[in-house]
């Protein structure tokens, strides 16, 4: 599990953000309402968390001091940092963004643009580390909506067509029949690992996409996977811990590839257009 620890004392935007990060099954957030400067030391609170979350709005510490004496621990100096706030000092931004690992996300944003600062720091997931739960619940939904789109069209027609897979096999299981369409999802996993990866893989060539060779091996860790899954179920029965993992998986894997490294590709395209 990655823990987060965030900094919040206004009720309504704590239960928010809670509700959006735990949505992962991966993620569990620790929220902390009093001010830093008052715990004991910044190593124990911070040890074997995965990133802090301060709404720079409600904090009386200085936030400056506070990300200067973390990079100065040297347990807890690369630890990811987002600061939330409505309005940014620009000194303050200034002054924290020399220190690396931090980023700032600006009120109001929406579900997905937290996900994606939170994300951007999480390694792509490995479907033996996906935890199968005790029970199926409404977690498992993944729906397509705009803020996964990237800005290139065959790349995003093709992401809706998973999404679109994703959902059958979530409402198999949730009607009992998610087993009779595992050799279904895999086989469509297959076609898609084929055919999308290589057309993405086209269109980086042809814009000269400088992470190219970064994205393919993400691919092709992705196509290992899934093709190790396929050998190991192709003569023996099904379980639905196995079923479960892979539907944990594929949500996982879409959430953090698409949010985290095709949206690099429509930064990319940004950063091209401005400089011409």
């Amino acid at each position: 599990m990655n823990k987060i620890i965030l900094f919040e004392n206004t009720e309504v935007l704590r239960f928010r953000i809670e509700t959006i990060l735990t949505r992962n099954e991966d993620l569990i957030v620790e929220t902390i309402s009093r001010n830093l400067l008052e715990l004991s030391t910044l190593s124990n609170l911070l040890k074997d968390t995965k990133q802090l979350i301060i709404d720079i709005d409600n904090f009386e510490g200085k936030v400056d001091s506070i990300i200067n004496e973390i990079r100065q621990t040297e347990t807890i100096k690369k630890l990811p940092i987002l600061l939330i706030s409505s309005k940014p000092d620009k000194d303050l931004i200034t002054k924290v963004a020399k220190f690396g690992n931090t980023d700032v996300l600006l009120k109001p944003f929406k579900d997905l643009e937290l996900l994606e600062k939170v994300l951007k720091y999480k390694p792509a997931p490995l479907i033996e580390n996906i935890n199968v739960p005790l029970k199926v619940d409404t977690n498992f939904s993944l729906k397509w909506n705009d803020g996964y789109k990237v800005g290139v069209t065959l790349i995003d027609e093709d992401h809706k067509q998973i999404f679109d897979s994703y959902e059958k096999l979530y409402l198999s299981i949730s009607d009992g029949h998610g087993l009779e369409y595992y050799g279904e999802i895999l086989s469509f996993l297959e076609y898609y690992i084929s055919s999308h990866f290589e057309r993405e893989e086209k269109f980086q060539a042809e814009i000269a996409y400088d992470l190219i060779d970064l994205h393919k091996s993400l691919h092709d860790n992705f196509k290992a996977q899934i093709k190790q899954l396929i050998l190991e179920q192709k003569n023996i029965m099904v379980s639905n811990q196995a079923l479960i993992r892979l539907t944990l998986f594929i949500k996982e894997w879409l959430i953090h590839h698409i949010l985290v490294e095709d949206k690099k590709i429509e930064l990319f395209l940004s950063s091209q257009t401005k400089s011409v």
